[in-house]
């Protein structure tokens, strides 16, 4: 990165983590061009938390341990 997108990406890590994601968003939909529909992006959500909630209640998928995902997240 040049020295002007460094003072920017510092800058814009000092914000607070919801105005962070906003601008995050707005970044993205500069270069993808159509606006986020923030609301059907958290209703996806939703529905895709209900369907891994009806997996998880049927035996149909397994869980791991919180301290288990973190360790393999760390690892990527």
């Amino acid at each position: 990165m040049n020295a002007r997108v460094d003072q920017l990406f510092d800058e814009a890590r000092l914000l607070d983590p919801v105005k962070r994601s906003m601008l995050a968003l707005a970044l993205l939909d500069s270069i993808e061009g159509d606006p986020v529909d923030e609301q059907a992006v958290e209703q996806a959500w939703i529905a895709e938390a209900h369907r891994r909630l009806d997996l998880i209640v049927a035996g149909s998928l397994t869980t791991i341990p919180w301290e288990e995902a973190k360790a393999r997240i760390r690892a990527l």
